[in-house]
């Protein structure tokens, strides 16, 4: 089962999922935290073209090497190509996922 948490930064996507995971002994893949290692990386590097096709990358790596484990992903999710690519692989391996939006209202959001 993969389960994704999606939200805008600072609705609390990373410290949800960290203990869900903590709780449940799932692997969590925090797309983020890709995104700021590559940038640390590469400074100069494209966000559109070049930081994001990274991290979306290796995101469907890490999913693709624990197919067979329960997972978190956590992530803004604005791009539809990899939200379709994650649904398509989801289906292709018959892997049950449940999709979670973190709302919070504009007053509290950090």
């Amino acid at each position: 089962m993969i389960i994704f948490i999606k939200g805008l930064p600072g609705s609390g996507k990373t410290v949800i999922s960290d203990k869900i995971s903590y709780h449940l002994k799932w692997n969590v893949i925090h797309v983020d935290q890709l995104k700021s290692k590559f940038t640390k990386q590469n400074p100069t590097a494209d966000f559109l073209k070049e930081v994001l096709p990274f991290s979306y990358k290796q995101t469907n790596e890490e999913l693709l090497k624990f197919k067979d484990d329960n997972m978190i992903v956590e992530e803004i999710f604005r791009n539809p190509s990899f939200v379709q690519g994650v649904l398509d692989f989801c289906k292709e391996y018959k892997i049950e996922y449940h999709w979670f939006l973190l709302k919070r209202d504009t007053n509290t959001l950090i």
